[in-house]
Formats: structure tokens, C-alpha cells, sequence
């Protein structure tokens, strides 16, 4: 089965920033700006099918897709039903499709658990720890504490025999609290895991917002994590860990790969961004709706324009002895303006004092 250029995923907004949670962190609410005119976002029928027809129609043998919002249950599970009729009505012989979905498992039940089991779907619950730090910035509409209901669809997900991880947040109030965090899931039985930092710009400085951890905080919590969890490591998956121990350092996050990870993002009403975290109206590379461009060729376009920028580097960086393990950081871990350079990620004091102690523990078994 022939395919036409270089495979990516597409990474859908479906809902684009709806949601019912008010995380005090949501570094996607902005996206309001952009689409300011509906009350409620809603990715339609046609163009679910358009993108879904000409995204397997270029032949990929493992295409991805990654639900993400906003949050997407606000679709309902119908549209999600739809999406995967649709993937069987455009297969191509041969295909392997894969579906990603990213919740924070307020409106999970039974049916979403058993639709995601029998369809194989990979579930990413967000779960930032026990409920008094869970509940620090994931609150509900009213204010009010969400830790019941994520939990409880945790054990709806583990008892469907759904494939999930949890994501965690790292914040300036709980970077000092990795045992606490650990622990708790550790002891709830979960045993994939993933810790990403909670950044955002303050929108009048251009700084690390309050929420976010700063640099030597979240090394610390880094590094209490790898201990913690180095005796754990062949039971217990930690994604910003796992890479580190893999054979030629495979399945490396996208923040630290040499180059930008290959998708798209989409929203909504079918515009198409090169990031989730670059959804602005300057990034903006085209629509699914655009008769003259095709995902190819905006993806194309995305790896000539965007891309590049991710070896836009300073020299102490690149004379970093821990640089082929992290090649900068993510593009938008350079944009705080309290960033001492620039051209590497913000967070490079956090991710060398990792890799230093990861490699110490390799070395010595």
C-alpha cells in the first residue's frame, strides 16, 4: 500500500476549548480568542468526514487519531461512534488505525467505558493526585471538587479493561510534593503514568505564570521522582522516564526529540495549526474546507515554516553535554520571557540535573 510523504498523526480538537472543568491552569481557554462567536464549538458531521475520508485516503499504514480538547466528551458518544464508522467506511486494506483520547473523566459511565474497550481506544485521564492537590486547580463550573468523579471513572475505565494512563500536572503548588503524588498513585494501583509541566505565560509580563513551576522547583521534583521511582521502574511506566532506559533511546516525548513530533492540529471547524500549544492566528496553516490544499501539503508547509525552529539554538546549548538527550526542549518551553536564553527550553536546569542523575544510575546498574 503506497503512502504519500512522510506519516503524521492528526491531533483533533473536536470541541475545540468547551469544556466543564475551569482548571485554573488551562492553557488552552485562549483559543476563546479566536473563536469568539458560538456559544458552543462543535466539530460537524461533514467535517468529521472530510477529514477522516482524506486522512486514511493518503495510504498511511498506521494513521492516529488523537481526540483532545477542550474537553471531547462534550461531542457525546454518538459523534465518537460516527468517527469510528467512518475509519472502517475510508480504511484502506492493511490499515492499523489508532485512536488517542484525552479526558478528564467528568462525563465517563459505562457506555464511554465499553465504546473505548471494544474499539481499542489508548485513554488519557487527567488525574493531578490525591484530592486535596487534584483539586487545587481542577474544579468543576462552580468551583466545586472533581476528585470523586475522576477517580470513579478511573475504576469504570480498569474494570472495562480500558488501555489508560494518568496525566499529572506540575505546579508551583505541588512540585514540592512528588512523594505525596507518587505514593498515592503508586498505592491506588496505577501504574501508567505521565508528569507534564503546567506552562503558561502571564499575559501582561510574558513570564512563567504563578501557577507554573520555576526551573530549580521542578528539577526537584524531577529528581525526587526518578528515586522514587527507579526501584519501581519495570513495574510502574512513567513516559518522561521510560525513553531513558529504552534501546537507543526509543519512544522519546515529542519535547525532547530532535525534531518536532509529525501531526497536525485541528479544530474545531477544520482549521489546521502545526501545535496545540501554537493554535494562534499567525500559526495558522490552512482548513480542511481549502480546495487548493490538501493535509499533505499542509503538513508540508508545516515542516518547512515551523518545524525548523526547533534547531534554532544557542552554542552553550548545543555544547551541552546532555544535549542529545533533550536537542532544546519544546518551543514553547523557550518563550518565557524570564528565560535566561532563548534559544533553549526554560526548563533546561530541571531536565540536565535528570538526565545527569538517570545516567549516574545507568552506570552504576
Amino acid at each position: 500500500m503506497a503512502k504519500k510523504g512522510r506519516q503524521f498523526q492528526l491531533l483533533v480538537k473536536p470541541t475545540s476549548f468547551d469544556c466543564n472543568l475551569r482548571c485554573g491552569y488551562c492553557f488552552y481557554l485562549k483559543t476563546r480568542n479566536l473563536y469568539p462567536q458560538a456559544p458552543r464549538h462543535l466539530m460537524s458531521r461533514d467535517e468529521l468526514e472530510r477529514m477522516v475520508r482524506e486522512y486514511l485516503g493518503l495510504g498511511f499504514p498506521a494513521p492516529v487519531f488523537i481526540w483532545q480538547g477542550g474537553e471531547p466528551t462534550l461531542c457525546g458518544l454518538d459523534f465518537f461512534e460516527t468517527a469510528v464508522e467512518l475509519e472502517k467506511k475510508y480504511a484502506r486494506p492493511g490499515q492499523v488505525i489508532g485512536n488517542g483520547f484525552q479526558t478528564n473523566g467528568l462525563a465517563l459511565d459505562q457506555s464511554w467505558a465499553e465504546f473505548f474497550s471494544r474499539n481499542h481506544f489508548l485513554v488519557g485521564l487527567s488525574l493531578d493526585g490525591p484530592a486535596k492537590i487534584h483539586d487545587l486547580f481542577r474544579k468543576n463550573l462552580s468551583g466545586q471538587s472533581s476528585f470523586d468523579r475522576v477517580f470513579s471513572a478511573a475504576q469504570l475505565l480498569r474494570k472495562a479493561r480500558v488501555e489508560f494512563n494518568l496525566l499529572s500536572m506540575v505546579t508551583s503548588a505541588n512540585a514540592d510534593r512528588a512523594a505525596e503524588i507518587y505514593r498515592f498513585f503508586k498505592e491506588s494501583g496505577f501504574r501508567f503514568l505521565q508528569f507534564i509541566p503546567a506552562l503558561e505565560l502571564d499575559p501582561e509580563s510574558g513570564k512563567l505564570a504563578d501557577f507554573s513551576p520555576a526551573p530549580g522547583p521542578y528539577r526537584e521534583f524531577l529528581l525526587e521522582l526518578l528515586e522514587l521511582w527507579w526501584p519501581d521502574r519495570e513495574k510502574i511506566s512513567i513516559r518522561e522516564f521510560d525513553w531513558l532506559l529504552a534501546p537507543n533511546y526509543e519512544g522519546r516525548l515529542c519535547i525532547f526529540a530532535e525534531h518536532c513530533a509529525p501531526y497536525l492540529a485541528i479544530e474545531h471547524n477544520g482549521d489546521v495549526y502545526p501545535c496545540d500549544f501554537f493554535v494562534r492566528e499567525k500559526e495558522r496553516i490552512g482548513n480542511l474546507r481549502d480546495e487548493k490544499t490538501g493535509l499533505p501539503q499542509m503538513f508540508a508547509r508545516r515542516e518547512k515554516i515551523f518545524s525548523p525552529r526547533k534547531k534554532w539554538l544557542s552554542r552553550s546549548c548545543r555544547a551541552c553535554p546532555w544535549f542529545r538527550f533533550c536537542f532544546g526542549g519544546c518551543l514553547r518551553e523557550r518563550e518565557p520571557k524570564n528565560n535566561p536564553d532563548p534559544k533553549k527550553s526554560v526548563y533546561c536546569e530541571a531536565y540536565s540535573g535528570l538526565f545527569e542523575r538517570a545516567w549516574k544510575k545507568l552506570k552504576s546498574g
